[in-house]
């Protein structure tokens, strides 16, 4: 083998080791933005929310269900969780029958409620990979209540309240994607009563929910 044969031999050995470390350090970053994605999410779900009165005074009457709007914003430290604040507010109507105490002719009231949910929020997204995927929502905090009329209630004040909601999400590109949950909510509170005239008025943030809306997300 004479000068020049080895000199090739030698230029085309360092060409065959140099390839694999290329192509090792053109593959690194891409693998790395694709597993360190970093994103806060808006999400903002409007739909039905479909009270249950249990163990409360007024739970005589009838509560019934009315439209509920539902948000969530959501840091996602990576693709399966999801960690943040969320909150959900509905208007709803009660109203029961009783009895006058004066002459006993019969009366009946009738309330507007606006109730609502705010607290620490968790989600997680089981197969993150697929368009389509079952997702998970699980809130803790407390409920909240506002009412027309001046009937009396035990409603004011911290009610511990936690809810937790199962549904699909839909991924349209990058940003934009498309959820539906049903949620169940439920607490503690303690209840009130009145001797004479209407019950007090129920808490009406328990219950069950259907939710439709859109998330959309910003990469950090």
């Amino acid at each position: 083998m004479n000068e020049r044969q080895i000199r090739l031999l030698s230029v085309a050995v360092s060409v065959a080791l140099a390839l694999p470390s290329g192509r090792a350090a053109a593959v690194v970053p891409e693998h790395q933005s694709e597993v360190a994605v970093e994103r806060v999410g808006f999400v903002l779900l409007g739909g039905l929310a479909l009270p249950v009165c249990r163990n409360q005074q007024g739970c005589g009457g009838d509560l019934g269900g009315g439209p509920s709007l539902a948000g969530f914003v959501l840091l996602a430290p990576n693709e399966r969780w999801a960690f943040g604040l969320g909150g959900q507010v509905s208007r709803v109507h009660w109203g029961e029958a009783f009895l006058a105490m004066s002459d006993g002719s019969p009366q009946r009231i009738d309330l507007d409620l606006t109730t609502g949910f705010a607290g620490v929020a968790a989600r997680y997204t089981v197969l993150p990979e697929r368009r389509v995927t079952p997702v998970v929502h699980a809130a803790l905090g407390t409920g909240l209540q506002m009412q027309t009329g001046t009937n009396y209630h035990c409603n004011d004040g911290f009610i511990p309240t936690g809810q937790l909601a199962v549904g699909a999400r839909m991924q349209t590109d990058a940003s934009l994607s498309f959820l539906g949950l049903a949620s169940a909510t439920w607490g503690f509170k303690e209840d009130c009563g009145v001797s004479d005239g209407p019950g007090a008025t129920p808490f009406a943030g328990w219950g069950f929910g259907l939710h439709l809306g859109a998330a959309f997300d910003l990469l950090l």
